[in-house]
């Protein structure tokens, strides 16, 4: 069972068009070069997931992009 901290540590991003993978994107960067440095016991129990409904990401661009 997961831990309240891995719990609320968990950030789940609703789509997967252009706007919600850069900020995916975004979070991860902020996530990964920032919050590891003020909280290296917590940056490991970091998620960050994408859930879209259509099975692709970017689906508004052409496939050689996406």
């Amino acid at each position: 069972m997961k831990s309240k901290r891995q719990q609320y540590l968990t950030f789940i991003i609703v789509g997967g068009g252009p706007t919600c993978i850069e900020f995916a994107a975004e979070l991860f960067d902020f996530l990964k070069s920032d919050v590891s440095r003020w909280y290296p016991d917590l940056y490991p129990m970091v998620r960050i997931l994408v859930v879209e409904a259509s099975g692709s990401i970017l689906g508004s661009f052409k496939k050689e992009l996406a």
